[in-house]
C-alpha cells in the first residue's frame, strides 16, 4: 500500500471547495457535551496557571495540513482555546502528512506523520518532552523537531503573543 494515499480514493472532485472540503464523511465534528467538556477543563487549567496540550485526531488549523483533513467545525474549537492562556499546543495526525502552524494567539498546531504512509526502510515517530518554559517534540525518521516556548502572558491583552519572541519554532529534521 505505501505510495497509495487513502485521499487517492476520496471522490469529491469539482463538488466541495476551498475550506468547503473539510466536510468528508471521515472528518466529523466535536460534539457540544465534548465542547462544554473541553471550555470546562481550560477554564480550570487557567485558573490554576496549567499549560495545556491538547491531542486530537483530525487537524483544526487550516495553517497546519490540507483542509480537506479538517475538523467541520475547527473554528469553534480554536474559538475556545482562544478564552484561555493555558493551550500551548495542538497535536494531530488524520492527514498522515506532516504539518505546522502556530496561530494568532500563541497556539502551536502539529500534525504528526502516519506510520502507514512511512515506506518500510525508515520510521516517522515523536517523543515529546515538557519543561517549566517550554515543550520540545523530538522527531525521529519522517518527523520534524520542534522547540514550543512558553508564552508570556500579557495581563493588559487578550493574546497570549510574546511580540518579542520569534514566531517560528526552531524545526531540524531528524534521519536516523
Amino acid at each position: 500500500m505505501h505510495g497509495h494515499s487513502i485521499f487517492d480514493d476520496w471522490d469529491c472532485n469539482g463538488t466541495l471547495e476551498g475550506l468547503d472540503v473539510r466536510f468528508q464523511q471521515m472528518n466529523g465534528a466535536v460534539g457540544a457535551e465534548q465542547m462544554e467538556w473541553l471550555d470546562k477543563e481550560l477554564k480550570e487549567s487557567d485558573e490554576l496557571g496549567q499549560k495545556v496540550i491538547v491531542f486530537g485526531h483530525v487537524s483544526l488549523c487550516p495553517d497546519s495540513t490540507d483542509w480537506s483533513c479538517l475538523l467541520w467545525n475547527y473554528d469553534e474549537v480554536m474559538n475556545i482555546f482562544h478564552r484561555y492562556k493555558c493551550v500551548v499546543a495542538y497535536f494531530s495526525g488524520h492527514s498522515h502528512v506532516t504539518g505546522y502552524a502556530r496561530d494568532s494567539h500563541g497556539i502551536s498546531y502539529i500534525v504528526f506523520t502516519g506510520i502507514v504512509e512511512t515506506p518500510p526502510e525508515t520510521s516517522a515517530f515523536s517523543t515529546v518532552s515538557v519543561y517549566e518554559d517550554r515543550v520540545e517534540v523530538n522527531g525521529h525518521g519522517l518527523e520534524n523537531s520542534y522547540i514550543l516556548p512558553f508564552q508570556m502572558s500579557n495581563e493588559e491583552s487578550d493574546s497570549v503573543v510574546d511580540k518579542d519572541l520569534e514566531t517560528t519554532p526552531t524545526t531540524v529534521r531528524v534521519q536516523v
